[in-house]
């Protein structure tokens, strides 16, 4: 049986848990958090550690998924790497560009042990947006247009109050999903950038921004993200420009291309798991580990979605001057 450990029972550990208790020949071997409600309101064989601390976990040879606040998740994945685990880190992997340089230091013979958690690469409209992007049928990619109006949650976690410990508001926690996905189907380096971001009552934890990317091969990206308290105005679509048509991707719901007065569209399944891609996710993650295949959202990937929003947040200040 192959061991698993969650650190970190939040919104995201619980996903992350959900997924591998969906595992065969899997085990979770320990889980641990700072409350002691998340462990105790959770169902676990008896045989299965928990611990309000992560460093009493003795795990030294399996999978060790990290979902913790920001700023922990590169002392936590170091700890747990050089005790021999490979680690799973949730998105942003560091709390900024500074430490991911650092993390890199620190552990540079150990980074193909490391995959970072972009779960909406996994969601079947993606992957279909993949395909098209990858047939080329309606010519050359231009620019895109993403609007990204996430719900408010309420309450919303401490940790993601302070700057200390979240690094950043919705870009960071929601808009570095598309942040990645686009420097993943784009295919370029982000060569220049620039941003205005709207703060929290007067904070440094942005709930507005609006953003512009520029690609080494050309294509332009723009973002417009918000924090909205409606549920009805809330959404996530991607709007890919091509020579010859337009791709909408709308994430969670469907894709939809439209060309030559021809419309065509793919609906995700509605029978799916709410986390599936948590699951497809985890499974790429094992067949990484156990038969080295390449196929691996690692280092060095997660690293660039960190430089472009590192530069984001560079780019407001300078235009705040």
């Amino acid at each position: 049986m192959y061991k698993v450990s969650i650190i970190g029972l939040g919104q995201a550990g619980l996903r992350h848990l959900h997924a591998v208790k969906q595992l065969k020949n899997t085990e979770i071997y320990a889980v641990s958090d700072v409350e002691t409600s998340n462990i105790e309101n959770i169902e676990l064989d008896a045989h299965v550690k928990r611990s309000i601390d992560y460093q009493s976990i003795d795990q030294t040879d399996g999978l060790v998924i990290v979902a913790l606040p920001h700023s922990m998740l590169m002392e936590c994945s170091t700890h747990f790497l050089k005790l021999g685990n490979h680690v799973l880190i949730e998105k942003p992997m560091c709390f900024n560009l500074k430490e991911a340089l650092d993390f890199e230091k620190r552990n540079k013979q150990i980074l193909h042990r490391i995959s970072v958690s972009y779960v909406h690469r996994f969601r079947r409209e993606i992957i279909k947006l993949q395909e098209c992007l990858n047939d080329k049928q309606l010519g050359k990619l231009i620019s895109t247009n993403s609007e990204i109006y996430t719900l408010k949650r309420n309450p919303l976690p401490r940790w993601l109050q302070d700057h200390k410990t979240s690094g950043g508001g919705v870009l960071i926690y929601s808009a570095i999903h598309t942040i990645d996905m686009l420097q993943w189907l784009i295919n370029g380096k982000c060569q220049k950038v620039a941003a205005n971001l709207k703060m929290i009552n007067g904070s440094n934890i942005e709930e507005v921004a609006v953003c512009r990317l520029e690609f080494d091969n050309g294509i332009i990206s723009n973002l417009n993200i918000s924090v909205v308290e409606n549920r009805k105005t809330t959404r996530w679509k991607t709007t890919f420009y091509f020579e010859n048509g337009i791709i909408e991707l709308l994430v969670k719901k469907s894709l939809k291309l439209i060309a030559d007065h021809k419309t065509l569209e793919f609906k995700t399944d509605s029978h799916l798991d709410e986390n599936y891609n948590f699951y497809q996710q985890i499974v790429q993650v094992m067949n990484y580990i156990n038969n080295n295949s390449q196929l691996n959202i690692g280092f060095e990937e997660a690293k660039e979605s960190l430089r472009i929003l590192d530069n984001l947040y560079v780019a407001n200040q300078m235009n705040n001057q």
